[in-house]
């Protein structure tokens, strides 16, 4: 069993895989595009953060507020990407009346705070040893606590939700963890702390600097990307659009050594007792990482009694799967399905003004 586990951990390594120094002054530049029925408005900011309370050297996260209409009295989603991906993930560019979850969740009434993490992107690329899970919780905590104060689009927000999918479920279970006041309920992507070692995923990465997208950064030996060609492995390809897979390829970021070596703490810790905030876990029926039984992923359930003795009562986990979907739920033919559950459950444990807040019910 603890074989097996660690095989778990290092999975989640590979494919997952108070603000000291910020200066509160406005940031944002406001942009409109066109919605389907709605006027799509996005506030495009820069925010100087530290890599630790400890740091005094300042970086730039990059990303954009979004909502249709205006940012008073909403609950705002913060939207943490995965393992080689950046914000383009939850803003996919390709159809993204259909693929886009930031659209999807700005119609249903949400603000969603959607950016490039620490390393990744548009944003600064420290050192890769120095981006890890930690650095990743306390840059995102700073970004929490801009929006709580109105310092991203001059609107004080009192109600987060926070999301996160494959390696940014555990950044962001860490930061809930260690900053409980930044966060009202939890959304976990790709994510368990019971997963199952796909060999595949061992071939998985190379050296950033290898290839043709990063090779000019010069990023250095502690940045890697997924090898080229390899990206199906996040896909249940019967309900997956080719076209879909060719965008991702193209748009592909990076993941760090020092994320890679950070992940196994969290994964296997059971510090997600704190978590005292309403929790889901959702998942693709055929996610090749932790779905690889006869069938994929059908009793959810088993799930949730395997999970419980990493929570406490108060999180009243629950966990979902979607069908047809694999890996990256939001990439599917069958996105509609995942966006919908996502934001019933928004609804029901928050709300888009923050109605539910406190609400526990599965029904």
């Amino acid at each position: 069993m603890k074989t097996k586990k660690h095989l778990a951990v290092l999975f989640l390594t590979i494919s997952l895989f108070l603000c000291v120094g910020c200066q509160y002054d406005k940031v944002g530049t406001q942009i409109q595009e066109t919605a389907p029925n709605n006027t799509l408005e996005c506030l495009e900011f820069t925010l100087s953060v530290t890599l630790s309370p400890e740091d005094t050297k300042q970086y730039d996260i990059v990303g954009s507020l979004c909502s249709t209409g205006s940012f008073e009295n909403k609950t705002v989603q913060v939207l943490v990407s995965g393992s080689t991906y950046g914000k383009v993930y939850w803003d996919f560019p390709y159809q993204p009346e259909h693929y886009s979850y930031v659209r999807a969740a700005v119609n249903a009434g949400y603000v969603t705070c959607n950016f490039d993490r620490i390393g990744i992107g548009e944003s600064s690329h420290p050192p890769g040893d120095a981006v890890t899970v930690q650095s990743n919780a306390y840059v995102i905590h700073q970004i929490i606590q801009a929006l709580l104060v109105g310092q991203i689009g001059d609107v004080p927000f009192k109600h987060v939700i926070l999301m996160g999918h494959s390696l940014g479920s555990s950044i962001a279970l860490y930061i809930a963890e260690q900053y409980p006041d930044d966060v009202n309920g939890v959304i976990l992507t790709g994510f368990l702390h019971e997963g199952v070692m796909s060999k595949r995923a061992l071939s998985l990465l190379y050296p950033a600097d290898q290839d043709p997208r990063f090779n000019q950064l010069k990023l250095g030996a502690n940045y890697n990307t997924s090898v080229p060609g390899k990206r199906t492995i996040f896909y249940h390809l019967p309900n997956a659009d080719k076209a879909v897979i060719k965008v991702d390829e193209e748009t592909k970021e990076t993941i760090t050594n020092g994320e890679i070596k950070t992940v196994p703490a969290i994964v296997l810790s059971k510090d997600s007792k704190v978590v005292k905030v309403p929790l889901i876990m959702m998942l693709g029926r055929f996610d090749n990482f932790f779905c690889n039984e006869e069938g994929g992923c059908v009793d959810p359930a088993s799930y949730v009694k395997k999970e419980q003795s990493y929570y406490s009562p108060e999180a009243c986990i629950k966990v979902s799967f979607v069908p047809d979907s694999g890996h990256d739920i939001n990439l599917h033919r069958n996105s509609h399905v995942a966006f919908s559950r996502m934001l019933e459950w928004s609804d029901q444990h928050v709300g888009v003004d923050g109605a539910n807040i406190g609400a526990c019910s599965h029904k």
